[in-house]
Protein backbone atom coordinates (compact mmCIF):
# COMPACT_ATOMS: atom_id res chain seq x y z
CA UNK A 1 0.00 0.00 0.00
CA UNK A 2 2.93 2.37 0.75
CA UNK A 3 4.66 1.34 -2.65
CA UNK A 4 7.62 0.43 -0.65
CA UNK A 5 9.73 -2.40 -2.77
CA UNK A 6 12.16 -4.35 -1.27
CA UNK A 7 14.72 -6.63 -3.29
CA UNK A 8 17.69 -9.21 -1.62
CA UNK A 9 20.73 -8.50 -3.89
CA UNK A 10 23.88 -10.89 -3.31
CA UNK A 11 26.59 -10.06 -5.26
CA UNK A 12 29.93 -11.70 -5.81
CA UNK A 13 33.31 -10.22 -5.10
CA UNK A 14 33.46 -6.75 -6.17
CA UNK A 15 36.27 -5.12 -8.00
CA UNK A 16 38.04 -2.68 -5.73
CA UNK A 17 41.68 -0.94 -5.45
CA UNK A 18 42.21 -2.90 -2.08
CA UNK A 19 40.63 -6.36 -3.23
CA UNK A 20 43.83 -7.72 -2.25
CA UNK A 21 45.05 -6.01 0.88
CA UNK A 22 41.28 -5.80 2.59
CA UNK A 23 41.65 -8.22 4.83
CA UNK A 24 45.20 -8.69 5.06
CA UNK A 25 45.51 -7.97 9.13
CA UNK A 26 42.37 -10.12 9.98
CA UNK A 27 43.40 -12.97 8.29
CA UNK A 28 47.23 -12.83 9.87
CA UNK A 29 45.68 -11.94 13.24
CA UNK A 30 43.23 -14.85 13.71
CA UNK A 31 45.86 -16.85 11.47
CA UNK A 32 43.90 -18.31 8.44
CA UNK A 33 44.66 -19.38 5.57
CA UNK A 34 46.47 -17.20 3.01
CA UNK A 35 43.82 -17.29 -0.01
CA UNK A 36 40.91 -16.47 2.26
CA UNK A 37 42.53 -12.96 2.13
CA UNK A 38 41.78 -13.04 -1.92
CA UNK A 39 38.56 -11.83 -3.49
CA UNK A 40 35.90 -14.08 -3.13
CA UNK A 41 37.77 -16.24 -0.37
CA UNK A 42 40.36 -17.45 -3.45
CA UNK A 43 37.40 -18.54 -5.18
CA UNK A 44 37.93 -18.13 -9.21
CA UNK A 45 35.27 -15.74 -10.14
CA UNK A 46 35.64 -12.58 -12.18
CA UNK A 47 35.66 -9.73 -10.18
CA UNK A 48 32.44 -7.56 -10.49
CA UNK A 49 31.97 -4.04 -11.75
CA UNK A 50 30.56 -1.73 -9.39
CA UNK A 51 29.00 0.47 -12.46
CA UNK A 52 27.88 -2.58 -14.14
CA UNK A 53 26.12 -3.67 -10.67
CA UNK A 54 24.82 -0.39 -9.67
CA UNK A 55 22.79 -0.91 -12.85
CA UNK A 56 21.43 -4.36 -12.80
CA UNK A 57 20.33 -3.16 -9.46
CA UNK A 58 18.43 -0.43 -10.46
CA UNK A 59 17.09 -2.79 -13.37
CA UNK A 60 15.92 -4.98 -11.26
CA UNK A 61 14.18 -3.04 -8.66
CA UNK A 62 11.89 -1.06 -11.48
CA UNK A 63 11.58 -4.66 -12.85
CA UNK A 64 10.27 -5.17 -9.00
CA UNK A 65 12.36 -7.82 -8.76
CA UNK A 66 12.41 -9.65 -5.18
CA UNK A 67 16.38 -10.87 -5.45
CA UNK A 68 19.22 -10.64 -7.58
CA UNK A 69 21.99 -13.24 -7.75
CA UNK A 70 25.44 -11.96 -9.47
CA UNK A 71 26.85 -13.45 -11.20
CA UNK A 72 23.72 -15.91 -12.35
CA UNK A 73 25.89 -19.12 -11.81
CA UNK A 74 25.71 -18.30 -7.76
CA UNK A 75 21.99 -19.22 -7.89
CA UNK A 76 21.97 -22.29 -9.43
CA UNK A 77 25.20 -23.61 -7.76
CA UNK A 78 23.28 -22.78 -4.03
CA UNK A 79 20.41 -24.34 -5.93
CA UNK A 80 21.93 -27.72 -6.85
CA UNK A 81 23.61 -27.77 -3.44
CA UNK A 82 20.50 -28.08 -1.86
CA UNK A 83 19.10 -30.24 -4.35
CA UNK A 84 21.91 -32.55 -4.26
CA UNK A 85 24.32 -31.55 -1.37
CA UNK A 86 27.54 -34.11 -2.00
CA UNK A 87 27.02 -33.40 -5.84
CA UNK A 88 26.75 -29.46 -5.89
CA UNK A 89 29.65 -29.81 -3.18
CA UNK A 90 31.88 -32.05 -5.30
CA UNK A 91 31.49 -29.27 -7.73
CA UNK A 92 32.17 -26.57 -5.96
CA UNK A 93 35.17 -27.81 -4.26
CA UNK A 94 36.96 -29.02 -8.04
CA UNK A 95 35.79 -26.24 -10.00
CA UNK A 96 36.83 -23.10 -7.31
CA UNK A 97 40.62 -24.61 -6.03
Amino acid sequence: DSNVHFMLVCPGPMEREDSHERYKGLIESRNMAEKTARPGGGVRLKQLDPHAVSRRILVAASQRKLELVIPAKARWLAALISLCPSWGMSILRNRFR
